[in-house]
């Protein structure tokens, strides 16, 4: 049987933690475009090209 307190603290804490979920979801699915790897252009040559490419 589950102990009331811990019953307790799941009710008051759920909705929140619930809320902050999709909240990071949706932040994810915004910025998901800019977490792409990129994509080096391999004419360009040399060190500071392809850091310039990140």
């Amino acid at each position: 049987m589950s102990d009331p307190t811990d019953v307790r603290l799941a009710a008051r804490y759920r909705p929140r933690l619930l809320a902050e979920r999709a909240e990071i979801l949706a932040a994810s699915d915004n910025t998901g475009d800019s977490r792409k790897p990129v994509e080096l252009d391999q004419q360009s040559v040399g060190r500071l090209s392809r850091m310039d490419a990140l």
